[in-house]
């Protein structure tokens, strides 16, 4: 805000010289990153698995079109198991999952259908002990 009253005064000043200065808008220092499109929330599920008896669900929906899906959930904890499927979608092509070694990040990628926000990404992780999510972004 500042700058552009700069840029008004200066032109006022210059008035009493009898030509008129407009200075050039400046430009911003840096760029902002572009939006990653992708929200999540979680919640506790129950499990199944008694060697895996903590349950966490995460919901992952986008506002755009993505297409091809790739997906990376970081945890704050390692997990054993890990499932997905997407709302409203029965047949996936090219789908990958898997997960790190130190088992806290869970993958997953598709080629098709796109993701969408009608079609959100629900997956469930089982794990030892209480975990949680600490980002959802996408892969390049």
């Amino acid at each position: 805000m500042d700058a552009g009253l700069d840029r008004v005064v200066v032109a006022v000043q210059s008035l009493s010289k009898g030509k008129i200065e407009i200075p050039p808008k400046p430009q911003p220092k840096t760029a902002l990153p572009p939006p990653e499109h992708v929200t999540y929330v979680q919640q506790r599920v129950p499990s199944a698995e008694s060697g895996a008896p903590f349950g966490l669900q995460v919901i992952i929906q986008t506002d755009t079109s993505i297409q091809p899906v790739s997906l990376a959930v970081l945890c704050d904890g390692p997990f054993e198991k890990g499932s997905n499927f997407v709302v409203g979608v029965s047949v996936r092509m090219g789908v990958v999952e898997g997960y790190s070694e130190d088992h806290k990040t869970y993958v997953i990628e598709y080629q098709a259908p796109p993701f969408t926000p009608k079609t959100p990404i629900v997956i469930t992780l089982l794990s030892k002990t209480a975990i949680a999510v600490k980002q959802v972004r996408l892969n390049p």
